[in-house]
């Protein structure tokens, strides 16, 4: 019943705070502090946590909606869950895992990334496969809406009411759209495999020759206003101290000018 839902999301909801908590329990053992580019990373992984703990806590409220126990539906739908959650986990640990591998001085600046995105996906895993479960696995035995809506007026009334009645149109109006079109699609697809590649290939193509041929822009590091000015003088080998200095000198009366310009506009 609606409790449940109210529940289900609460404990969804969890499963953000017990990744990050798990991520940052393990930043100190990585060598990684918290700064602009690991908080960058957590923020970057926050759509991605979540949805471990969606598509366990929804299976296993499937389960419970078929008339299964507590500890059985908890079992059963963590089990058919399981596998596509960590194979999830796992190709975005790929993903990221090549950002280890990068050299020089802004290898040691990226490294940062993918290592908060792997602790905090296996504190995601970790969460939807053990913990959610184990909290769903103690829940009251779930109510049909027919129960619900056969029980006395008062339980109908007053805000929880009103909820019941929100969650029921939501689910009947997405029950309708996966039965009548959802489905529908989905068996043209698996029927059609190759046209599928085929269209997915074209666009994955599509897009790679917009990027090369500069439609989209990429910038990494982009220009910035700024308050500092950083000057890098070269000079040809074998000059001497007095000449580098003559330059410099050079340099900061012309900075003195502009400076002087700059105040008085």
């Amino acid at each position: 019943g609606l409790f449940l839902n109210v529940r289900l999301a609460l404990w969804v909801m969890l499963g953000i705070p017990i990744s990050f908590a798990f991520g940052l329990l393990l930043l100190p053992r990585l060598d990684v502090s918290i700064n602009m580019i690991s908080l960058f990373a957590f923020i970057m992984v926050l759509g991605i946590v979540v949805d471990d703990a969606i598509i366990v806590g929804e299976n296993v409220f499937r389960h419970f909606e078929g008339g299964a126990k507590p500890m059985a539906g908890a079992v059963g739908g963590t089990l058919e869950g399981g596998r596509p959650v960590i194979f999830a986990v796992l190709t975005t640990i790929v993903a990221f895992w090549p950002l280890l591998l990068a050299g020089g001085v802004m290898g040691k600046f990226m490294r940062n990334i993918p290592i908060v995105v792997i602790a905090v996906l296996l504190g995601s895993l970790v969460e939807s496969l053990l913990i959610l479960p184990a909290h769903l696995s103690s829940v009251k035995t779930v109510r049909s809406r027919e129960e619900i809506e056969a029980g006395t007026g008062q339980r109908q009334r007053g805000v929880v009411g009103f909820f019941q009645h929100a969650k029921n149109i939501v689910s009947d109006r997405l029950d309708w759209f996966i039965k009548r079109y959802y489905r529908e699609h989905l068996n043209w697809s698996l029927n059609n495999r190759a046209v599928v590649m085929a269209i997915a290939t074209a666009i994955m193509l599509v897009t790679i020759g917009f990027t090369a041929g500069g439609h989209i822009r990429f910038t990494f590091l982009p220009n910035i206003e700024s308050d500092i000015v950083t000057c890098e003088l070269t000079l040809p080998q074998g000059t001497t101290m007095d000449e580098s200095l003559a330059v410099v000198e050079q340099l900061e009366t012309a900075l003195e000018s502009v400076r002087r310009d700059l105040a008085a506009d």
